[in-house]
């Protein structure tokens, strides 16, 4: 009998336990029915008949050998990829889980962060499990020291294999859930930049519609109140008025900053919608190789079975294994942040770090994106009050746009201060070759503008290969793989009209 339990449970050895009977009375059943096949056309005497029977046979035996031959090969695959990368600083369990962990303790997306909801911890935990504990669901040690058994702990728990030597449904989940580790990852860093992009379109909206404004109001000797709002009569003996809008051109920079926050949310959905499909599939491949097994073994569902079969196998073999070499060949480092040196051709648009002062170029990696908020303090264009210490350096005060909003509109609230700011910006100014500044607590400058709104634009070029260029061409090479191998196990290879797109 089969467990009614049975998709509560997600390893490969469960599955296996659990199907295994439907597995061989299926293959009993077909054997069945080739006898009553073969024996019919003996009692006929008709060869025709026969003929068939023994194809048939051969067919199921032919099964058989399949099905000990692709666990042989998802054996050998997965226990190579493991060991073969057990020393990597990037595709290791060590390095891999680090990473996980790291994303569900510091992620700001419930989609990643520890907790329910989550597609990496479902624990409230914050750190890894010492190695003495159990290694299956190493997360739990500060909230719950196991989990029940087969319910989902998170995809970092099948990626921390430190502890204990690896079981056969370790090994074989390890590919496919390393790449879901690297999808997570860019996920974050996607919603990062995403986030921090928001807060650069507010502070340049902000410094587009700020106006300084300053009247000069001479009127009768007191106590005459003709300089009080509103203006009563006999009218003010003097009175001047005077405001401009010095960043209004910021207009043109906000309005193509909403349009880089349309492509980085498309971005977003990409890793999101990526990420959430391995997931699926991590824990359902078991699942479809056995049902492809069943189906393999009737001449009704043949087709359908061996399709099934080819498409378990590409999820854990064909698609980590590319993924695993553009990550080795294009992400050559932990993605520890913009600031790592990883030995590939410079993109001098693009600074490495935050500092102003500082002149190296941001390396190229794909899978480390660029820093919108890194990019705006370099450039000066971060929404954060500056002060200046005892030796005249500048040192950040706060960072949030309504601290640098409050300072602003503080700073021009002090008598006299617009007049100042504006004399001053206009001294020594030659319109229009230059654009007049005022000195404010938090500001970005117009040159500066224009060069965090470019180096953004050019993040956005790297931050694509990732998001839309390599899963297109990943879903191609694994689509073709699988239809190969389901040729070769004899099942479809028309997926409805998607092979005419390879």
């Amino acid at each position: 009998m089969i467990p009614l339990n049975l998709f509560d449970i997600t390893s490969f050895s469960a599955v296996q336990a659990n199907l295994a009977q439907l597995t061989v009375g299926a293959l009993l059943l077909s054997g069945a029915i080739v006898a009553v096949w073969y024996f019919v056309g003996v009692l006929l005497q008709n060869n025709g008949i026969k003929a068939s029977a023994r194809s048939e046979f051969y067919q199921l035996i032919g099964t058989v050998v399949m099905v000990i031959v692709i666990v042989g090969v998802l054996t050998s695959f997965s226990a190579a990829f493991y060991s073969s990368l057990s020393s990597s600083d990037l595709l290791s369990s060590a390095s891999v889980s680090g990473l996980c962990y790291q994303l569900a303790q510091n992620s700001q997306l419930q989609l990643l962060s520890s907790g329910q909801g989550s597609l990496l911890s479902q624990s409230q935990g914050t750190g890894q499990q010492s190695c003495s504990n159990s290694a299956i669901y190493p997360f739990e040690q500060q909230s719950q020291a196991t989990l029940p058994q087969g319910q989902y702990g998170g995809i970092c728990s099948l990626v921390d294999l430190q502890c204990t030597k690896p079981t056969l449904t370790q090994q074989l989940d390890y590919p496919l859930a390393s790449t879901g580790v690297i999808i997570a990852n860019l996920t974050n860093q996607t919603a990062t930049n995403l986030n921090q992009s928001f807060v650069v379109d507010a502070f340049l909206g902000f410094l587009q519609n700020l106006r300084p404004y300053t009247e000069i109001c001479v009127g009768l000797p007191p106590p005459s109140p003709q300089c009080l709002a509103p203006i009563p009569a006999p009218p003010r003996q003097f009175d001047l008025i005077m405001n401009f809008t010095p960043d209004a051109g910021y207009k043109l920079l906000t309005d193509n900053m909403n349009s880089f926050s349309a492509l980085i949310t498309s971005e977003l959905e990409s890793f999101v919608a990526q990420l959430v499909t391995v997931s699926i599939f991590l824990y359902m491949w078991p699942y479809i190789l056995f049902i492809g097994i069943v189906l393999r073994s009737n001449f009704l569902t043949r087709k359908l079975g061996g399709l099934l079969m080819a498409i378990a196998i590409g999820l854990i073999m064909f698609f980590p294994a590319v993924y695993s070499i553009e990550y080795l060949t294009l992400g050559h480092g932990l993605p520890s942040g913009p600031n790592t040196s990883f030995g590939f051709n410079t993109v001098t648009a693009l600074p490495s770090n935050a500092l102003p002062s500082n002149t190296v170029d941001y390396t190229m990696n794909f899978f480390v994106q660029p820093n919108v908020k890194n990019i705006a303090m370099h450039n000066l264009c971060w929404p954060e009050t500056v002060s200046t210490d005892s030796k005249g350096n500048p040192v950040p005060v706060s960072e949030s746009v309504f601290s640098a909003e409050f300072s602003d509109i503080a700073y021009l609230l002090i008598p006299f201060s617009s007049i100042v700011a504006t004399v001053t910006s206009f001294s020594g100014t030659t319109v229009p070759s230059s654009v007049p500044n005022i000195g404010l607590p938090a500001n970005c400058q117009p040159q500066s503008a224009l060069h965090t709104f470019y180096a953004i634009l050019d993040s956005y070029g790297i931050i694509g290969i990732t998001a839309f260029w390599l899963p297109v061409l990943n879903l191609f090479m694994t689509i073709t793989a699988i239809l190969g191998l389901s040729g070769l196990l004899g099942g479809d290879t028309s997926l409805g009209g998607l092979e005419r797109l390879i």
